[in-house]
């Protein structure tokens, strides 16, 4: 049970934890599970607050001051409070770049976009550290892609506020440009589903980037959208 005086890490207790474990399917590539088996050896609520620790260091590495406003946007409370691994892919835009896609393709829900184009322009030799792990993962685990829990319940979710398939064609535009912020949202509008707090790497990435007014306005836009879906 988680105490009281903690978030109710809901995603990592009722998903990453379980699955780690191996009580049931997961959403991702069984190397995203791998990697953060090391925190089931601890109770789910301890292993969570670590988990929200290390996202919060990574905001800090990444964005430094700017994080003040990251780790208190809504998308961002979000995700940590439920204890999903959304705010960790900023650690793919820090690590080189071959390191940078297996970490980004831990959820590549939003990431998918990024790590195709980053791959094309770059050089497919970035990715072949990813197509080893693809593979060794198929010898271990088997064919897993095809066993993976793709419940048709979270596409007709009402947390879903993908706009797929109608900004697709904007999308596959969005990978044609020469913008990495451009393909991150390219990812968002190919993806059939979308949470909310799923926008914070994208997020995170445009932060480092924006100027100080820009982000106070997403930052109380942020908040206005949350209120107005929850609400």
């Amino acid at each position: 049970m988680t105490p009281s005086l903690l978030p109710p890490f809901v995603d990592w207790t009722t998903h990453f934890y379980p699955v780690c474990l191996g009580l049931k399917s997961g959403h991702y590539p069984p190397w995203t599970y791998a990697l953060l088996s090391p925190l089931t050896s601890l109770p789910p609520h301890l292993g969570a607050v670590l988990l929200a620790l290390l996202s919060i260091l990574i905001s800090i590495r990444y964005l430094g001051w700017r994080s003040l406003f990251f780790l208190t946007c809504a998308p961002v409370v979000i995700s940590i409070g439920n204890g999903n691994i959304d705010t960790l892919l900023l650690a793919a835009f820090l690590l080189p770049l071959s390191g940078g896609l297996i970490i980004a393709s831990c959820k590549p829900v939003v990431m998918i976009g990024w790590m195709v184009r980053k791959v094309t322009s770059r050089g497919l030799i970035h990715g072949v550290p990813l197509a080893l792990l693809l593979t060794l993962s198929l010898i271990l685990w088997g064919l897993w892609p095809l066993h993976t829990d793709t419940a048709i319940d979270h596409l007709v979710s009402k947390y879903n506020i993908s706009l797929f398939p109608y900004l697709s064609p904007l999308g596959l535009v969005f990978l044609l440009s020469n913008s990495p912020l451009l393909w991150l949202l390219g990812g968002c509008f190919l993806s059939p589903y979308l949470a909310f707090y799923q926008l914070t790497p994208i997020l995170g990435y445009w932060m480092r980037r924006a100027k100080v007014w820009q982000i106070g306005v997403v930052w109380v836009g942020s908040w206005v959208g949350a209120m107005v879906a929850w609400g």
